[in-house]
């Protein structure tokens, strides 16, 4: 059998498999493409970010908490995380001792003021006991 065109119906169903041949493979092409694309972007990204750390392990606290921040950001990371982590990095050894001593020290302290608002409490309650007693007597 011919279709419109006067070709034969085998021709025409040929056409159809050739063409859905084409159209699959042109998928696949642009699939590839994307895929290469983000790996280009992926890897540009990853540079940048290694210079961006780079830069942030050699600059101050502050500006090193930024930047760790950002490239966690980028990184799909807790920026928060990484902006202490960065802080810290960038503080000198001094400054992380002072750190680390009043980290050990605020506990103690804590306890401390507990001990001192409970005494005044009880302090407090024996005064009120005293100023009732002395009223009734």
């Amino acid at each position: 059998m011919a279709d419109r065109s006067g070709a034969p119906a085998e021709v025409g169903e040929g056409m159809a498999v050739a063409m859905e041949r084409l159209e699959n493979s042109l998928w696949r092409l642009v699939r590839a493409a994307v895929e290469a694309c983000a790996q280009l972007i992926s890897t540009k990204i990853e540079r940048g970010v290694g210079k961006l750390a780079e830069r942030a392990d050699k600059s101050g606290a502050v500006p090193g908490a930024a930047l760790r921040a950002v490239r966690a950001a980028l990184l799909g990371k807790s920026p928060v995380w990484e902006a202490i982590k960065g802080a810290i990095a960038g503080m000198s050894w001094q400054t992380k001792l002072i750190l680390v001593a009043g980290m050990i020290l605020l506990p103690i302290l804590l306890v401390v003021l507990g001990v001192v608002l409970l005494l005044a409490l009880i302090v407090r309650a024996v005064v009120l006991a005293f100023r009732a007693a002395t009223q009734r007597g």
